[in-house]
């Protein structure tokens, strides 16, 4: 399957496209989908064409344009010297990230063959390389907008300024006027369809300048790319510091007056500095600056091939080895500990224990040789890499992602004719083929239109959600006069992120067949639920917390003169003194019940005083709580614990015995 959320929506609107919908305008679910422009689609459905759908075919397509990045680096830093672009283009293809992406759906790959064909079309110069350079740019629009111009952009005027100010101009007002002729035709269909506005709500208000500006969940400090940076050129991260002398070695001239040094700087310089001011950073947008550092890279290493070591070479192989060891072993540490041990595979403790091995081997080569031995180890442990993630890691984490296990646990738990229902879920994410039309809403009000529509029909439907969501489909199930049963539950890596989490499939029956009913207590109905209940690295057994000592629940009474109110309840204890529940219902009071640690069920008595409306609001208060910080080992979580109910349920009084009478008033 797809990684999510990204993937997923780009392959969805590819098929949209190739199943007879718009070839110009992208669609999700059979709407406008304007997040991204629409030539990665274009691609993309001509890999799924040629290779059928699916991962493979996404990764075929990624390897290539990966690969033609790779020969445009050859072609460009190998120019003056056929082994420097040889080296260049091997370390682009075993830098750490440049791996990754190619083994994805994502459209990076394709924003950096057109930026760096821009800007190498730009730099060999020539009658109509500046027309050539604006279409490759214009190309790169298409594919990612606004992120294009701001990485060749920035090259071009940097050249310019080391040319002839006249002819450097023109040539730039060239290319910007191709990309524009490029670009614009696809505008002109959006604003005869009226979707200009969307356009400019969703991708660049929504998708551009929200990520500068808005603080969102990926929102990260000034300096993070200074450390990420290391880790996506892996294995080559400290030997990037030989860029900048790869770049000028063989300058003519002064390097105000040098073209490609300025042109490849800027290309560098101007994102990183753009993407570092954003509020909200992920690592793959440093990805367009890497084939110029690989430029660098390969051509320092091609001077100093057959040098003997001086002493800035010793140290650099010093620091490269220590810190890669450090790093790597590191790692192996955290993993062989860490709560995601059980979701990779055994081997990997012992990979990155052999890799930091490798990198000691390496520095020690390095410090006692020239620069071919280090090139050779690196290009061979880049490449082991690249293997290791395409035949290894990114299959086994897949499987462990819960998508795959949520989809099957609904292919097969589906009433039949019943409708499946993805809930504060990408649905896309779980489609491991097209055999089941998903429905995706995203808040309270739009799942409780969708179930009333469905109820209104007669179709079943299974809503897969989160396990912190799971109190939402449970009240809206339980207005209505039925109830969410439950189906499956799935515990594994999160569809956005590699973190723990639980999903549930909750099947929306019509009819009761009971009177029980769920409820995270501490919110008003219909409820939204309590936070996630992972720790650090322990998972607790059940998500059914609240952070509140007491919740108010408005409870359908049935029309008997004396009935039993019954609940499943428990809490972490305090020490040696359990947590207790004090219950109320309407005018009658009842004595607190101690909670365990495991659920228990307990049952208070109702005479016809407590039930004289038809809406009883049962009234729950606990005391004696904890603070995870206080019961959990490396928890900095100091809200307060309240209790975990179960179910809760006012029934008639059918059994002979009750065991707490209500106290006097």
């Amino acid at each position: 399957m797809f990684f999510s959320p990204d993937e997923t929506s780009y392959t969805e609107v590819t098929l949209e496209m190739m199943d007879g919908g718009d070839r110009l305008v992208p669609h999700l679910g059979g709407r406008p989908w304007l997040e991204k422009p629409p030539l990665a689609y274009w691609l993309l459905a001509g890999s799924f064409a040629l290779f059928g759908f699916g991962l493979p075919a996404a990764m075929a397509l990624n390897t290539l344009l990966t690969l033609l990045t790779a020969w445009l680096i050859a072609m460009h830093a190998g120019a003056g010297d056929r082994r420097a672009g040889l080296l260049g283009a091997a370390v682009y293809l075993t830098m750490f990230l440049p791996a990754v992406t190619a083994a994805t759906a994502l459209t990076d790959p394709a924003l950096v063959l057109f930026t760096t064909a821009a800007i190498v079309a730009y730099l060999r110069g020539g009658r109509g390389s500046a027309a050539l350079c604006g279409a490759f740019l214009g190309l790169g629009v298409l594919t990612k907008g606004p992120v294009a111009p701001l990485v060749v952009v920035p090259a071009l005027l940097a050249a310019a300024f080391a040319s002839r100010p006249a002819v450097a101009v023109r040539r730039v007002g060239v290319a910007v006027a191709v990309a524009a002729a490029v670009t614009i035709p696809w505008l002109a269909v959006l604003a005869h369809r009226g979707l200009l506005p969307q356009l400019l709500d969703e991708f660049l208000g929504k998708q551009v300048v929200s990520r500068v500006l808005d603080t969102w969940a990926i929102a990260t400090p000034w300096w993070y790319y200074l450390p990420v940076l290391w880790v996506m050129a892996f294995p080559w991260g400290t030997h990037l510091a030989l860029a900048p002398g790869g770049w000028h070695r063989d300058a003519s001239r002064p390097w105000r007056r040098d073209p490609v040094f300025l042109a490849e700087t800027a290309a560098v310089v101007a994102p990183l500095l753009v993407f570092s001011a954003a509020h909200n950073k992920l690592p793959h947008y440093l990805l367009p600056v890497l084939p110029w550092l690989a430029c660098g890279v390969g051509r320092a290493f091609s001077a100093r091939r057959d040098a003997p070591p001086d002493r800035s070479a010793k140290a650099l192989a010093a620091s490269a080895g220590a810190l890669g060891v450090v790093v790597l072993a590191g790692t192996a540490l955290l993993i062989g500990h860490g709560w995601m041990q059980p979701y990779l595979p055994t081997w990997t403790s012992a990979a990155l224990v052999l890799g930091a091995v490798a990198l000691a081997a390496i520095a020690a080569l390095e410090m006692a040789g020239g620069g071919r031995a280090t090139a050779f180890g690196l290009v061979a442990l880049g490449f082991a890499l690249h293997i290791g993630l395409r035949t290894g890691l990114l299959p086994f984490v897949e499987h462990e992602r819960v998508n795959a296990a949520v989809a099957a646990a609904v292919r097969r738990d589906l009433p039949p004719g019943g409708v499946p229902v993805a809930y504060q879920r990408w649905r896309t994410a779980f489609m491991a083929d097209r055999s089941l039309a998903w429905r995706q809403v995203n808040t309270v009000d739009d799942l409780r239109s969708l179930l009333a529509k469905l109820r209104g029909v007669g179709t079943p439907a299974l809503v897969a959600c989160g396990a912190d969501d799971e109190g939402d489909v449970r009240a809206l199930a339980w207005e209505a006069g039925g109830e969410a049963r439950e189906r499956f539950r799935v515990l594994g890596l999160s569809e956005r992120v590699f973190d723990l989490t639980e999903s549930v499939g909750l099947e929306v029956a019509a009819q009761r067949d009971g009177t029980r009913w769920f409820y995270d207590f501490g919110h008003p109905l219909p409820g939204e639920t309590g936070f996630l209940g992972v720790e650090r690295d322990t998972a607790l057994r059940s998500f059914r917390w609240t952070a509140s000592r007491d919740a108010s629940l408005p409870l359908v009474t049935p029309r008997v003169a004396t009935g039993v109110l019954r609940l499943e309840a428990w809490a972490t204890p305090a020490g040696g003194d359990p947590t207790r529940l004090a219950v109320q219902v309407a005018g009658c009071r009842f004595d607190p019940v101690d909670l365990g640690a495991t659920a228990q069920e307990f049952a208070f008595a109702l005479g016809h005083a407590c039930l004289v409306d038809p809406v009883t609001v049962v009234r729950l208060e606990a005391s004696r709580l904890v603070r995870p910080s206080e019961v959990m080992a490396g928890s900095r979580d100091t809200r307060w614990l309240g209790a975990a109910l179960d179910w809760i349920a006012i029934e008639p009084a059918v059994a002979p015995t009750i065991l707490a009478p209500p106290l006097p008033r």
